[in-house]
């Protein structure tokens, strides 16, 4: 009889892997076994072959040896780990140093099995200037040791292109960097700096130069496939094509970690003059042969990636994206996306023509279709060969005695009951595969944010350890300057009493904060080792609090002599700073000790917890954060009775300006110390808190169908067994045809059992906990698509239509909709997945969104569909010639919730704090201010559609909606009731004033509601050669909102007229640099008495406006062109003659400021004068003529012999 098999199962962690957005059974297990020492491996003994006689008699029992050989394989395989290989390859390693060297492997990789377990280690930097290489199919693992390949430059009719074609999935290309130029001819399709198509790893990777193709072109990769991983990679220079075009990836169906983009994709051929050392020609030339205008069509352009069907974590884009009034889907991070996308920011400047995004153009909820064939159709399959074998032995047996038929009619029967039950688990399984894949991705997903968002709290605790011990430093150098004290020494002493008193408080917090911080370590890791001692910090805090209690026993010290004595002794107040300065120390030290303790701690171990582990986690440290939050709290307590007791000290007399400047360091330090601790240790707790509350799903089992389903395919594969082993002895003396069958009916049903014990190997009792094992080293797949989480814009955004801070639209793309084509007709093995959802989560924009047409919004421009929830528009929004305008979204037939802004809106009709026009706008807040608008305007929103409730505004000129503020919808509320809600933005309670020139800062400052500002607060704008700057905002009172006032710069006014015109033109003209609506007066003054004896034939006043010249040429008019005048400019209380020069009709001269000046006719020269000089004249030509007489006559007679020697020509 076939045993009956019932098999118990765990998940392997060495056998999973990425879990995929296909319908494919994709999570692989191992069996449950206990950890046991390996046994001694038997001896293998050489048997004789079996005599003749014997061969009988063990063909009668091979059928039950072979079924007991079955039970072995089951034990065996409950044993081993799915996915193991059968065999190991013995490693291979190549080392490159030559360019040689790699044009060999180059030629070797044209085979797929060459590169198969082969390891590449580059041990030089390599110059390919004049060789174009590239591995065609790489399988192993490239490691460039951090070295560079520079020159590489691809230029051939090929598709799949890079320096390396294609990377399959056992591929692996760390730590190389990458310099040159791609520019291929021919479909140019899937084109990367690294790798045209990428189903492997990429770790650590840069690429510098220019990648310019068709479709499918990236920095790093062309196409990152299902499965493909890229880590820590970095792209810079430029990158352009016409559709699916990014800064690290063209299309990413796989992941992309932490990657960072700085350069230009798709944009203006002046924004790209980057061009890597060595290569041959310049990146301007080459983008210069891509032809960009007005009517081009490029879809799909992102700073990372064009199109993303997969996750994209933690990256970030620094580059420009898009060209002006060209393009459509173009995003910050991605062009489009359907994937998923957390914790990635954009600090780049977005531009196209229609669905521009921040981060993505266009959050598109398309269905997909992925599948695949898994283990139950190769059951099926294998099953059906089954029944077409049992077939043709029917066909045999018809002469065969009735039982053997009625037999193998049976054996018929089961296999065809086997089938069915078969069928009916490949439906169960994919049920259940897709019930678990997004709850798995979900977690591993999660934990990945929240290493992401650790990052801006570790930078507040460094800030504050900093700041501390500066703080520190400065106390002690302050309390040495100080002079006795005297005066209100007593509120001095109460203030001191008070900053102990409140600091031991916070001594106490720390130190629960440091156990509960303790436990979750223990927790993290699995060795001591393994994340920071605290041992340190417990011990700096134990000093902290003895230096306190010192400092106590020396407060009351002083207050008793006080008391006594109405002062207190020198000695005493020596020990009080000293007693002071210890514990500022000792404080400093605790601060550094957190500090250290974080910023060493491994986060990404969270990656490597099951969901009850990593809410333990969060649960410790959200417990340790409050403790520490609390301890701030008293902190600042304690921070605003030593500022109090420094202010008394600063009021008493004998203070130096010294020790009043030193005392605002103190202060200064101490404030900003104050600030960043609270603020990191209030956010950690909010971390933790929103960590412990997560719940990114539950995990579903098999069920009861399952079980059925497997015992009835069970039972009817021990059928076929013991049916088979029946016959086997029946007709063991029957004709070798109808055995031949029987013999591959048999070997066909071992091939089934072995098949139906593993898929019960990989599905059955699963402990759910492990699946998560090793799954950070395994590339990530997505498991929910449509969904961008807690990503941030910075950069400006411009477009036509549909433009948005975070996303330009939320929206089916029509185009290329798979949803006509919804069905395959391959049913039984066909395992749909379907997305399509569409959400904004806790994402932010911060930069200016600005659309030339309709749909403008802070976070989306358009929404067709999908949720906005949690988000915040910061930045300035506005339409030039369109309506729809937003501070969350522009046009809405969808769903925001719970959504802020805080900013500048203008456009035509539909302007609103939310959204222009809202079909379901709920829970949200806002305080805008519209500059502009037509018609249909409100705090809210200037249209509400739908339904409209629970939202609050701050606005004094706006309605809620239109010009109506509805109770309970949309209502409004003072500033100082919207400060009060604390679970609202901190954005919200903060006001800036801001001078921004030239892009940049140049002063910002905080201010309180409704406050003023004179002209001291206006910084000096940056010098432009040539311009005059001009604040484009002076009056800076009564301050409501944020308030950024620009430089703005206009040529200056080089000549300035006088009015007076002599013969149609001006009399007076001054050169200088002035400024628009400057004006120069002039007034004909009296001949001055200084000049009586000379004609005066004008005298002027000139009042010249002041400028950044301090001597300015004055041109007047002569009253005959060709006349001879002087000119005496009025100086130092006298009459002084000038140079004058003349130019044209105007006599020019110099004068210094505003003045006086008269002219005079030249005067001319006596008579005796022109006699003597014409005389002088005459007696220096003779004399010329005289010398030289005199010369020619002294020189000697030439001989006769000289006189008749000639040439012979003469």
């Amino acid at each position: 009889m076939a045993p009956s098999v019932a098999v118990s199962m765990v998940p392997s962690a060495a056998s999973c892997v990425p879990i995929s957005m296909g319908r494919s059974i994709l999570l692989s297990f191992r069996a449950m076994s206990p950890k046991k020492s390996p046994p001694r491996p038997r001896p293998c003994l050489r048997r004789s072959p079996p005599h003749p006689k014997q061969r009988r008699k063990l063909a009668m029992k091979k059928n039950n040896f072979l079924l007991r050989i079955a039970s072995v394989l089951l034990a065996v395989l409950l044993l081993l780990p799915m996915g193991l290989t059968a065999w190991a390859a013995e490693a291979k390693t190549v080392r490159i140093a030559t360019v040689e060297d790699l044009v060999e492997l180059a030629e070797r990789c044209s085979s797929d099995s060459y590169s198969k377990g082969l390891t590449v280690l580059l041990t030089a930097d390599l110059d390919l200037s004049g060789t174009e290489v590239s591995l065609p199919v790489f399988l192993g693992t490239f490691d460039g040791d951090d070295h560079t390949i520079r020159g590489l430059r691809l230029q051939g009719s090929n598709s799949i292109y890079g320096l390396f074609s294609l990377l399959q999935s056992t591929a692996v290309v760390k730590n190389l960097h990458v310099e040159g130029e791609i520019t291929t001819s021919g479909t140019q399709s899937s084109i990367g700096g690294i790798a045209g198509q990428n189903f492997g790893r990429i770790e650590n990777c840069t690429f510098s130069g220019a990648v310019i193709a068709n479709s499918s072109v990236g920095g790093i990769v062309g196409q990152n496939g299902s499965g493909g991983v890229l880590v820590d990679c970095s792209v810079s220079g430029a990158v352009c094509g016409a559709s699916f075009t990014g800064g690290i990836a063209g299309q990413n169906a796989g992941t992309l970690l932490r990657c960072s983009s700085a350069a230009a994709v798709n944009t203006a051929v002046e924004e790209n003059s980057v061009t890597p050392a060595g290569m041959e020609s310049t990146l301007y030339s080459l983008l210069k042969r891509q032809q960009v205008t007005e009517t081009a069509v490029a879809s799909d352009t992102g700073g990372i990636t064009g199109f993303s069907t997969g996750i994209i974590q933690s990256c970030t884009n620094t580059g420009a994206v898009g060209y002006p009034h060209v393009g459509y889907n173009i995003g910050g991070i991605a062009g489009r996306q359907n994937g998923y996308m957390a914790s990635c920011v954009n600090h780049g400047t977005v531009q196209g023509r229609k669905d521009v995004g921040g981060i993505v153009g266009q959050m598109a909820p398309d269905i997909t279709m992925q599948y695949s064939s898994g283990g139950i159709d190769e059951l099926q399959t294998e099953l059906n060969k089954l029944q077409s074998l049992i077939d043709g032995t029917l066909n045999d047996a018809q002469s065969a005695s009735d039982t053997v038929s009625g037999r193998i009619s049976r054996i018929s029967n089961y296999a065809d009951s086997a089938r069915q039950n078969a069928h009916s688990l490949t439906g169960q399984l994919g049920d259940f595969a897709d019930s678990n894949i997004e709850t798995a991705n979900n977690l591993l997903l999660l934990a990945e944010r929240y290493i992401a968002k650790a990052a801006p709290i570790l930078d507040d605790l460094a800030d504050a350890s900093d700041h501390m011990a500066s703080a520190a430093d400065e106390m002690q150098t302050l309390l040495n300057q100080l002079q006795a004290m005297s005066g209100d020494v007593d509120q001095v002493l109460e203030n001191l009493q008070s900053f102990a008193d409140e600091m031991q408080q916070a001594c106490t917090d720390m130190a629960d904060g440091a156990a509960q911080l303790g436990e979750a370590f223990r927790l993290l890791g699995e060795l001591p080792d393994d994340f920071p001692d605290t041992t340190q910090l417990d011990a700096d805090l134990a000093n902290f609090v003895s230096a306190l209690s010192t400092l106590n026993k020396t407060i009351q010290k002083a207050m008793d002599e006080y008391e006594e004595s109405g002062s207190v002794s020198s000695e005493t107040q020596e020990q009080l700073k000293a007693d002071l300065c210890a514990a500022f120390d000792c404080w400093s030290n605790v601060i550094d000790d957190l500090d250290e303790i974080l910023q060493n701690t491994d986060f990404g171990a969270l990656r490597d917890q099951t969901l009850e582990t990593l809410k333990k986690v969060a649960n410790c440290l959200q417990s340790a954060a409050s403790s520490f939050s609390s301890a701030a709290s008293h902190t600042g307590n304690a921070m605003d009775h030593l500022r109090q007791a420094l202010e008394i000290l600063r009021s008493m007399e004998g203070q130096t300006d010294e020790v009043l400047d030193q005392m605002d360091v103190v202060l200064e330090e101490l404030e900003q110390a104050s600030a960043s601790l609270s603020s990191g240790l209030k956010n950690a707790a909010q971390w933790a808190r929103d960590l412990s509350q997560e719940e990114p799903g539950r995990f579903s089992g098999l069920g009861s169908d399952f079980d059925s389903s497997s015992d009835s395919l069970n039972a009817s594969l021990s059928g076929l067994g013991n049916e088979l082993s029946a016959l086997n002895t029946e007709l063991s003396s029957s004709n070798t045809t109808l055995i031949t069958d029987l013999r591959a009916v048999n070997n066909q049903f071992m091939k089934v059992m072995n098949l139906f014990l593993n898929l019960l190997n990989d599905t059955q009792n699963v402990d759910y906990s492990e699946v998560f094992e090793d799954v950070s080293d395994q590339s990530l797949q997505s498991a929910t698509r449509g969904k961008a989480l807690e990503c941030l814009n910075y950069g400006s955004v411009n477009g036509d239509r549909n433009t948005g801070g975070i996303a330009g639209s939320m929206a089916i793309e029509y185009d290329t909709d798979p949803e006509d084509d919804l069905l395959s007709g391959d049913g039984s093995s066909l395992r749909f997945t379907y997305q399509t959802r569409a959400i904004l989560m806790s994402c932010e924009n911060y930069g200016t969104v600005e659309a030339k047409k309709s749909c403008a919004g802070g976070i989306v421009g358009r929404m067709d569909l999908g949720t906005v929830y949690g988000c915040g528009g910061w930045g300035n929004t506005s339409s030039e010639s369109g309506d729809y305008v937003g501070g969350v979204a522009g046009l809405s037939i969808s769903s925001i919730r719970q959504s802020y802004a805080k900013c500048t809106l203008s456009g035509g009709k539909y302007v609103g704090g939310i959204a222009g026009s809202g079909s379901r706008i709920t829970g949200c807040y806002a305080m805008p201010r519209i500059t502009a608008y037509t018609q249909l305007g409100g705090a809210i929103a200037g249209e509400a559609t739908g339904t409209c409730s629970g939202n609050y505004f701050v606005s004094d000129t706006l309605a809620g909606v239109d010009r109506i503020s509805y109770s309970g919808q949309a209502e409004p509320l003072t500033y100082e009731a919207l400060c009060a809600i604390s679970s609202l933005p901190e954005n919200f309670r903060r006001l800036t004033l801001t001078f921004v020139a030239d892009g940049d800062i140049r002063s910002q400052q905080d201010f309180a509601y409704g406050a003023s500002f004179g002209s001291e607060v206006f910084p000096r704008a940056p010098y432009h050669s040539g311009n005059y700057s001009v604040w484009d905002q002076t009056d800076l009172t009564d301050l409501r909102f944020d308030t950024v006032v620009t430089a703005v710069y206009h040529p200056y006014v080089t000549t300035l007229s006088s009015d007076v015109l002599r013969q149609g033109k001006a009399i007076l003209m001054v050169e200088g640099e002035f400024k628009e609506g400057d004006a120069l007066q002039t007034g004909a003054i009296a001949a001055p008495e200084e000049l009586s004896n000379d004609e005066v034939l004008e005298a002027w006043s000139v009042t010249i406006p002041e400028d950044m010249v301090f001597s300015h040429t004055v041109h007047w008019l002569m009253p005959e062109e060709n006349g001879h005048y002087a000119v005496y400019v009025h100086q130092g209380g006298q009459w002084v003659r000038t140079k004058a020069e003349t130019f044209g009709s105007y006599l020019c001269f110099n004068m210094s400021g505003t003045g006086e000046f008269a002219v005079t006719p030249a005067p001319g020269l006596p008579g005796w004068v022109w006699a003597a000089g014409v005389g002088t004249l005459a007696l220096v030509v003779g004399l010329v003529l005289a010398f030289g007489r005199r010369k020619k006559s002294s020189q000697p007679a030439p001989s006769a012999a000289a006189e008749s020697s000639g040439s012979p020509s003469e």
